[in-house]
């Protein structure tokens, strides 16, 4: 006798049409049941709802739709009638399909399940890397016009190394605000930070104006408010620092210019 679970693994299969006659003529006993008819039901019901699913969903290109579909469609098979005056009006009758057709149609699902992942994983992608490019585009046309500005001027920045890391620093002279650009500088091991550093000319003390992390090429851009102004500002340099930054620069320099 079968259990339970052997049972609805039956009726998957008749739902699917992949049951020889005898085994055919089982699972429609086990559907007389109530229990096994209910089953029965709701696994059609969930399995109509893929389908639709899939098929309002998921744009499948017409090529790939129609090599799918001729391997698997036939002329639609007349379905014998039950000898058995005892059969549900309430069952669904499936287009029976042999286990050929039902290894092909699985394999099928799960082509489609790849294909779905991977189209939502090449438009998430895609998204991320536009929202990037806008975002990159934003910056840059806001350095741009900062830079316009006749009130403000630039510093270079120079590598202190061999490396090819530059930067440049645009300063406003009336507002005292800064944006600072830095391209090809290496990225912080660990939770190490860039810091940037003026150095005054009455003084020569080093104050902290701020830190940032470099993007994964390398590049980035920092807006800077309340500057010292310039005229009281002798140097300018950044180093590698410890999260969160020092009160001091301790660590070595890596783009250094003077005014």
């Amino acid at each position: 006798m079968r259990s339970k679970t052997e049972i609805q693994e039956l009726i998957n299969l008749y739902i699917f049409g992949s049951l020889d006659a005898t085994e055919k003529v089982e699972a429609e006993d086990y559907l007389k049941n109530p229990e096994y008819l209910k089953y029965y039901n709701e696994t059609r019901f969930l399995l109509d709802q893929t389908a639709y699913s899939y098929e309002e969903e998921l744009q499948v290109p017409e090529n790939i739709k129609s090599e799918i579909m001729s391997k698997i469609e036939e002329p639609s098979a007349t379905v014998a009638e039950s000898s058995s005056e005892e059969k549900s009006d309430n069952i669904l009758r499936p287009n029976f399909f042999n286990r050929y057709q039902f290894a092909i149609a699985a394999s099928i699902v799960g082509f489609l399940l790849i294909y779905t992942f991977t189209l939502s994983r090449q438009l998430n992608d895609q998204k991320t890397q536009i929202a990037k490019l806008q975002i990159e585009y934003e910056e840059n046309h806001h350095f741009v016009d900062f830079v316009n500005n006749p009130e403000v001027f630039q510093v270079k920045l120079a590598a202190d190394d061999d490396s090819n890391a530059l930067g440049n620093l645009a300063w406003d002279k009336k507002s005292n605000d800064a944006m600072l650009y830095v391209s090809n500088l290496m990225e912080p091991p660990g939770k190490s930070v860039y810091q940037l550093w003026v150095v005054h000319k009455d003084n020569s003390v080093a104050e902290a104006m701020g830190t940032f992390k470099v993007n994964e090429d390398g590049t980035y851009m920092l807006t800077i408010g309340c500057m010292p102004k310039p005229s009281n500002t002798k140097a300018i340099f950044i180093t590698m620092e410890p999260e969160g930054g020092m009160p001091e620069p301790t660590g070595n320099k890596y783009l250094s210019g003077s005014l």
